[in-house]
């Protein structure tokens, strides 16, 4: 939809286009992008230049590249955030894995210690795999995460709201397990 206005060589037909709509119509066919927001934003300025005077080319062009420059840096604050809070969130499951993986160890010194019949012996074992499993997903989480530093900013936010949803769901496993594991210790 923004390729169509931006076609239209007139700077007042992308205005009146773009202040015709209402604004979640105006990104609800793409995910919204500030470079496609700057882009549009800057037609009229290209345009004035072309038609007007040595000064109404310089402001119209310094508008322009303004515009660029501030959404540039808009898209790696957002990346930048999103990189430190999926961090957070894996800085806050790890501190969950060592208390899991103490549960863990009361559990299989419990198994050792006390005679029990094979059903309270499956609950442990479920509680103990469960726990495995959580571990595990952490650890391959940490070793196929990536730095997005050399991806594109649509690239970088993608893969960095995917592995922010690996790493939720991983602390959430590493807490049902845990959870698990106490109450089978009573506590």
């Amino acid at each position: 939809m923004w390729k169509q206005i931006a076609r239209q060589n007139s700077p007042f037909l992308v205005s009146k286009s773009i202040t015709r709509l209402p604004l979640p119509i105006l990104f609800q066919h793409e995910t919204f992008d500030m470079k496609k927001l700057t882009f549009l934003l800057a037609l009229p300025a290209v345009s004035l230049a072309k038609a007007g005077t040595a000064l109404a080319k310089a402001s119209a062009l310094t508008l322009c590249f303004l515009l660029m420059f501030t959404a540039c840096g808009n898209d790696k604050k957002q990346v930048e955030a999103l990189a430190k809070e999926t961090e957070t969130i894996h800085d806050e499951a790890m501190k969950d894995l060592a208390d899991m993986n103490r549960v863990a160890r009361e559990l299989k010194q419990t198994m050792i210690a006390a005679m029990m019949n094979p059903e309270q012996s499956a609950a442990y074992s479920d509680a103990l795999t469960a726990m495995g499993k959580a571990e595990n997903e952490m650890m391959d989480w940490m070793k196929n995460y990536k730095s997005p530093d050399d991806m594109s900013t649509a690239d970088a936010l993608k893969y960095l709201q995917a592995q922010k949803t690996l790493i939720e769901k991983n602390r959430a496993d590493i807490k049902a397990a845990m959870e698990a594991g106490k109450k089978l210790q009573g506590k």
